[in-house]
């Protein structure tokens, strides 16, 4: 169970946050520009920090104000997407692709990268630099390298944005059925 009891304050802007979401499919969050959904994300990921509350996953504890527990984000076996795909420049396709592959242990690695490669219809990107790709094949190369990571969880931040229909029903099946 991912559960949170949060207060987060930034100037004007205050998100009170709290809920319990199971550790297992797809969980969504919907509402207005300006809600507080990508800066709900970025709190359970870690990229910040809450003013106040608990976050916890599982029996790991992220966050405790009251206990002053802070868990970093490289600590959490989180992936997250940003909105805007942010890739290694210097790096082609591929090596963006297996760049936290090659950091997962190898006990646990559960993803090939050829699979990944396969799925979201990598093959004649692979030694393209970033920058030469569109922004739709941008997202397709950070999904990879988020599910390639291992991770505990993805945090998606509009992953699917610019990608066709078909291939956004295909990716998010796939996802699904990826083991815990």
């Amino acid at each position: 169970m991912l559960s949170f009891d949060i207060l987060y304050k930034r100037d004007q802007f205050n998100l009170n946050a709290k809920a319990e979401w199971p550790i297992e499919g797809i969980i969504g969050i919907i509402g207005p520009s300006g809600s507080g959904k990508t800066t709900l994300a970025q709190l359970l990921a870690g990229i910040l920090k809450p003013k106040d509350g608990l976050i916890k996953f599982g029996d790991q504890i992220f966050f405790d104000q009251s206990q002053h527990i802070y868990i970093s984000p490289e600590k959490r076996r989180f992936s997250y997407i940003f909105q805007e795909p942010r890739l290694f420049d210097h790096l082609n396709v591929y090596k963006n692709l297996i760049y936290g592959y090659k950091r997962c242990a190898t006990s646990q690695r559960k993803l090939h990268p050829d699979d990944i490669i396969k799925l979201l219809n990598l093959d004649n990107f692979l030694k393209r630099k970033p920058e030469y790709l569109s922004g739709g094949e941008k997202r397709l190369v950070s999904l990879g390298r988020a599910l390639l990571a291992n991770p505990q969880a993805i945090i998606m931040d509009e992953p699917l944005t610019n990608i066709d229909t078909q291939l956004k029903y295909k990716i998010l099946n796939y996802i699904e059925q990826i083991p815990n």
